[in-house]
């Protein structure tokens, strides 16, 4: 145990006392005996926490990591009843990998990108352009290469991803924007 967690349980064992000195009784013991006692069994609640806190940070983050459902049959679920549905249905496999992801998995381009085992520059790529084709109501190949998205600026890159458009002019379903 560290010298400040140490002192801030031997500053707990003290204001105990204080605050209620009727737990010690002279008859089983010495004063220092009962602080020691006090002081050890303080000192073990706080490493079996921080051993269970412990414990759930890893639990989370392999959950985070590999999901027991995958989060694109989640994000689907989601949308069924929604008109997007179809709309993500008929994206790429790539895009719409990238963007269950990052958008209804909560992770960052970067995290996407180990997942899925590619570069982050195609994994910003792929979610760019499924979002654009997103915004247009999917239109066909051909059109697509026609109105190709703006590049973000830098700062943007480093952000996680958020699609900000208005709801009021745009076809996407208003889940994905």
């Amino acid at each position: 145990m560290c010298g400040d967690r140490a002192a801030d349980v031997t500053q707990d064992v003290f204001l105990s006392l204080w605050r209620r000195p009727e737990r010690f009784d002279p008859g089983r013991g010495t004063l220092g005996a009962f602080l020691r006692v006090q002081a050890h069994g303080r000192a073990v609640d706080l490493l079996r926490a921080d051993g269970a806190r412990r414990a759930r940070e890893v639990t989370d983050h392999r959950r985070r990591i590999s999901p027991a459902t995958p989060v694109e049959d989640v994000a689907m679920s989601r949308l069924a009843g929604d008109g997007a549905w179809q709309l993500v249905s008929r994206l790429g496999d790539g895009e719409r990998r990238a963007i269950t992801l990052a958008y209804f998995g909560n992770h960052t381009y970067r995290e996407v990108a180990t997942l899925l085992g590619l570069p982050e520059g195609t994994v910003k790529s792929r979610i760019r352009a499924g979002l654009a084709r997103l915004r247009a109501g999917l239109p066909d190949d051909d059109q697509q290469t026609a109105q190709r998205p703006n590049a973000p600026s830098a700062w943007a890159s480093r952000r996680r991803p958020t699609a900000r458009t208005d709801p009021t002019t745009s076809t996407a379903p208003k889940s994905l924007l």
